[in-house]
């Protein structure tokens, strides 16, 4: 018994060995260390067991801890993949930040090809469904050769940023042939006319349109718009000085829709300014950008007359004179404007909004967004979302 025991445990110790000998020389190809191809195909064969080689597909998968992983999701996970590829040759090995790289030998088939990457897009919306302490995501690249694995790899790492742009999925499959979907639309030009012509309704319905084209694209092309329209845009109204803090806060958005929040809240500042320029005085417009800027915080009448140098008295009167409403009617309409974006447009809770914009007492805030709006907070959240 005993030496039986001990044989089972030098198998094991190969077994081991030899699968930590595969995961080494795997990643050897996918960081181009190894990149003969006479030497990838003999690594294929001889470590990792394959035997046609007839097109490979590469999948990255990558994992995010709700908590620490339990060995249960540990085995519905290789339970999982172990049915969905029955029948393939496929490797793999764990790369950075827990995430996995698998390869799977496919024949050279654009429909069997095509099953396949459907079959581990399946796999993982199945694992996703069972565990939940775990949400698994995976890229899954086109078909390649053996000396195309690095690419396989890096196409399967890159579509996964699909998910700054889809948010909630979990499959995201590259697709070689993506152009980009928003060139030559004339986007900005449709925009500036808007804006000139002093017609926000138009420029929300460019913007509508805009933002699904924009939708069909990935993070970099999206955010390499978005950054070189800010200069076209203010170039064609007549202003020459970009806005070299919005472009860094591009950068660090963590979904499509922040980010198109950032874009779309400069662009009506810009609308907005270009306009009270052509209509009010200098005080006037001076306060209104104050506003803009400090709208989070608690503004009075005085802190803004004092900011454009005259007596609050005087102030009022020329704002309601220049307007036609009082400065504080034009401060709550402000206010309840951007609250109306963040209850459309995010997850926080009411009284959150409203601390976002600048009001910290929740029954004042729905008085005033119901009196401004016609509409209560929580109404216009469950239209929404119904």
């Amino acid at each position: 018994m005993e030496r039986v025991e001990k044989q089972y445990e030098v198998i094991r110790n190969r077994n081991v060995q030899k699968k930590l000998e595969q995961e080494k020389r795997i990643k050897q190809i996918l960081f181009r260390q190894i990149e003969s191809e006479t030497e990838i195909r003999k690594i294929l064969k001889n470590n990792c067991g394959f035997r046609r080689i007839d097109a490979l597909i590469g999948a990255v998968i990558q994992i995010q801890l709700k908590k620490e992983i339990t060995e249960e999701t540990r085995n519905c996970f290789i339970k999982k993949v172990t049915e969905s590829l029955a029948g393939y040759t496929y490797t793999g090995c764990e790369i950075n930040d827990g995430g996995f790289f698998f390869l799977i030998d496919v024949p050279d088939s654009t429909l069997l090809i095509y099953q396949m990457r459907q079959k581990i897009g399946s796999m993982i919306r199945q694992i996703n469904q069972e565990v939940k302490d775990v949400r698994f995501r995976i890229g899954i690249s086109e078909s390649g050769y053996p000396r195309a694995i690095a690419d396989l790899y890096e196409e399967a790492g890159n579509v996964l940023e699909e998910q700054w742009i889809h948010g909630e999925e979990d499959v995201f499959f590259s697709q070689r042939t993506k152009t980009s979907a928003f060139e030559g639309g004339g986007w900005n030009e449709k925009i500036t006319e808007g804006i000139r012509k002093s017609r926000w309704e138009d420029v929300e319905q460019i913007l509508g349109q805009l933002e699904q084209e924009l939708l069909k694209n990935r993070k970099q092309e999206v955010l390499e718009y978005m950054r070189e329209s800010i200069h076209e845009i203010l170039y064609q109204i007549g202003k020459y000085k970009s806005d070299k803090e919005l472009k860094a806060a591009f950068e660090k958005a963590g979904s499509f829709q922040e980010a198109w929040r950032l874009w779309k809240f400069w662009l009506y500042e810009v609308y907005t300014e270009y306009n009270q320029i052509k209509a009010y005085g200098r005080e006037v417009h001076k306060a209104m950008r104050y506003v803009r800027k400090h709208y989070m915080e608690k503004i009075t009448l005085e802190d803004v007359a004092k900011e454009v140098e005259l007596s609050a008295g005087y102030f009022g009167r020329i704002f309601k004179k220049q307007t036609g409403i009082s400065f504080v009617k034009y401060l709550n309409k402000y206010r309840m404007d951007r609250a109306e974006d963040l209850l459309k447009e995010t997850n926080l809770k009411v009284y959150e909004v409203a601390e976002q914009v600048g009001i910290s007492d929740y029954i004042y805030f729905t008085q005033v967004f119901h009196s401004v709006k016609g509409i209560s907070p929580t109404d216009i959240r469950k239209k929404q979302n119904y």
